[in-house]
């Protein structure tokens, strides 16, 4: 019995640096943004709650426009808590990609680049081309056309 138990602990610590040196199982960090349906020129909040004992997190932000994609260079995010955020603009209709990069408690790192969203302008019901729809012409002519009455009747 005690042989076993010895060679059982043995075993245990010969192990242990291999368990140590194991690959982290990653958990993707929750990632949310405001607004949710950003517009070109809005300014955009990136926010990410990590799980485990992350210490840090840096934010890529990349841009994907129909003429390139551009990688802004990587920013440190504030930490409030467990909440990581980072705040930034983009000015054009994009596909935008976030590379994370989390640095844990104990100097290991993880890299996840599995976010993205698109920002675009709004349809705004009108179509989109910024020609007003018929619904304001409407509204427009029936005020003018108010106005028109109002100053006969004054007149006369």
């Amino acid at each position: 019995m005690m042989r076993t138990v010895t060679l059982a602990l043995v075993v245990l610590i010969a192990l242990s640096p291999v368990v140590a040196a194991a690959p982290r199982l990653f958990l993707k960090p929750e990632v949310t943004w405001t607004p949710e349906q950003p517009e070109p020129g809005d300014r955009i909040t990136v926010y990410a709650t990590p799980e485990g004992n992350v210490t840090s997190m840096v934010l890529q932000v990349c841009v994907d426009t129909d003429d390139n994609y551009i990688c802004r260079i990587p920013q440190a995010m504030e930490k409030t808590d467990d909440l990581f955020s980072l705040s930034f603009y983009i000015n054009e209709t994009a596909h935008v990609h976030l590379n994370f990069s989390l640095t844990y408690g104990d100097g290991s790192q993880v890299y996840d680049n599995t976010t993205s969203f698109r920002v675009e302008p709004s349809e705004g019901g009108n179509g989109g081309d910024g020609m007003p729809g018929f619904a304001l012409a409407g509204v427009l002519a029936a005020g003018a056309g108010a106005l028109m009455a109002r100053r006969r009747r004054t007149k006369g």
